[in-house]
C-alpha cells in the first residue's frame, strides 16, 4: 500500500436508520470521489500512481454505547479509465 493513493470515503449512520453507511456510497458518490481525486492527482503529479478506493462506515449503536466501525478496502474501482 506504500506506493498507492488511498482515498477513503467516510459516512456515519445511527443504528436503526433506513439505510447502511455503505449505501450512501452510490454511482454519483463514487464519480464524485473519482473526480476529486482525479484532481488532486494531477495538482500533485501524481497520475501515475496507483489508487485505491476505500470505504469507512460508522454505525452508532441503538444502545448509544458503541460505535460498529467497518473498512472497506478497494470498495470500488479505481484506475486512469475512471478519471479521463
Amino acid at each position: 500500500d506504500r506506493d498507492q493513493v488511498v482515498f477513503i470515503e467516510v459516512k456515519f449512520r445511527t443504528a436503526g436508520g433506513y439505510a447502511s453507511p455503505f449505501d450512501a456510497v452510490g454511482t454519483k458518490k463514487r464519480e464524485d470521489v473519482a473526480k476529486a481525486a482525479a484532481g488532486y492527482l494531477s495538482r500533485r503529479g501524481l497520475l501515475d500512481r496507483p489508487v485505491r478506493f476505500d470505504v469507512v462506515g460508522i454505525t452508532w449503536r441503538a444502545d448509544g454505547e458503541e460505535l460498529l466501525v467497518q473498512h472497506v478496502p478497494n470498495a470500488y474501482p479505481g484506475g486512469r479509465r475512471q478519471f479521463f
